[in-house]
């Protein structure tokens, strides 16, 4: 259920990311603003793409540490 619950996540920020990028594409007098938004988009993508991956393997290692116990 987590990670249903983390691809769910990631999708968000990924179709956000999308909506941001051709809504900020469609006025070229933003383009400077708009690469420099889109680098910033990126990153914040790239940061959570990073925490959900992290939060993944934590559950995972805590899995195994309980199915080794029991």
């Amino acid at each position: 259920d987590t990670v249903i619950s983390l691809r769910s996540t990631n999708n968000v920020y990924e179709n956000e990311l999308d909506y941001k990028l051709q809504w900020l594409s469609k006025d070229p007098s933003t383009i400077e603003d708009t690469q420099e938004e889109t680098a910033a988009l990126r990153q914040q993508l790239e940061s959570a793409a990073f925490e959900i991956k992290a939060t993944a393997e934590n559950l995972q290692d805590r899995r195994g540490s309980r199915e080794n116990i029991l």
